[in-house]
């Protein structure tokens, strides 16, 4: 591997550094008795480098609000995504379903989950997710009251991001984005197929980046059969354009995906990936989706019978 990627890495390890501490600074929480319901908390179950900070900062923007980062990773000590890489992702009974679903009733503290509090007197919140995928029916059981969002992103997309941050192995490029690929297509493929993921709302990044104040318009909806306190999430005041907190690669809000510097080879076995699984009604060799999520997912559970 040439210097220049190595040191571009750098620089995104820095930068993430950089502005974790200092988010870091301002996680002081006092949250109002009614905060506590878990009806009053939204749970945003993602992958990462899909989009799930975004979405999160938007709904999270309403007055009172406090965003709740990440819980699943308390358990193991994760507060980078590099080190990601070396621990297995938490599979069903794992101590982080307890640690999300303190998150959702309003009792996990720290400077992980509050270094993007947002408020300091809270009434609701948000809590997003990236390492969750596999909990999300058991979390689903166990927190029926929650409204919860299930955000997807292109694997070949995802899989790019990761290795080009070095949140990866570090075997070869080629294995590397391979095993991201398949690791996507097992855990997704098993969470979407499960019935425990009743009453969800289901939604792409992709069609998150096509028209975000309509799709966070939605989600609100979707959130109001659960609590009044969703009806102040106006769309009028979003700023889609803003970056996310994570946009470690500087790359534009809102700029449609592209891997044009990836080899034809590296796209065909992601492909055939996504078919082996059956994703290839949702995903394929082009940027965007093929479907909605929530469409996609019927037909998925369908085929299985």
């Amino acid at each position: 591997m040439t210097a220049e990627p190595e040191r571009q890495k750098f620089v995104w390890r820095v930068r993430y550094a950089r502005k974790y501490l200092r988010r870091r600074l301002d996680h002081i929480v006092v949250e109002a008795p009614a905060a506590h319901p878990l009806e009053n908390a939204l749970w945003i179950c993602s992958w990462q480098r899909s989009g799930s900070t975004w979405l999160a900062e938007m709904l999270a923007h309403q007055r009172g609000t406090r965003l709740v980062y990440e819980p699943a990773n308390v358990p193991d000590g994760l507060v980078s995504g590099d080190a990601s890489a070396d621990i297995p992702l938490p599979r069903e009974g794992d101590p982080a379903t307890f640690a999300v679903v303190r998150a959702l009733r309003g009792v996990e503290r720290g400077d992980w989950v509050d270094q993007m509090a947002g408020t300091h007197f809270a009434r609701r919140r948000v809590v997003k997710d990236v390492r969750a995928m596999a909990l999300a029916p058991s979390i689903r059981t166990k927190c029926p009251e929650t409204p919860v969002v299930i955000l997807t992103r292109h694997p070949i997309a995802v899989a790019r991001s990761k290795v080009d941050l070095g949140w990866t192995s570090g075997a070869s490029r080629s294995d590397d984005f391979a095993t991201e690929v398949q690791q996507w297509c097992e855990i997704h493929a098993a969470a979407l197929r499960d019935t425990r993921l009743a009453n969800v709302h289901f939604v792409t990044y992709e069609a998150l980046r096509e028209n975000p104040q309509a799709r966070v318009a939605a989600i609100r909806d979707y959130a109001l059969g659960f609590s009044s306190t969703w009806r102040g999430l106006s769309t009028d005041t979003l700023d889609p354009t803003r970056p996310s907190a994570t946009n470690f690669r500087s790359t534009t809000v809102g700029a449609a995906d592209g891997w044009g510097d990836l080899d034809d080879a590296l796209i065909h076995r992601a492909v055939e990936i996504m078919r082996d699984y059956g994703f290839d009604g949702l995903y394929d060799d082009q940027p965007g989706a093929r479907s909605e999520l929530d469409s996609f997912v019927h037909h998925f559970r369908a085929s299985v019978h």
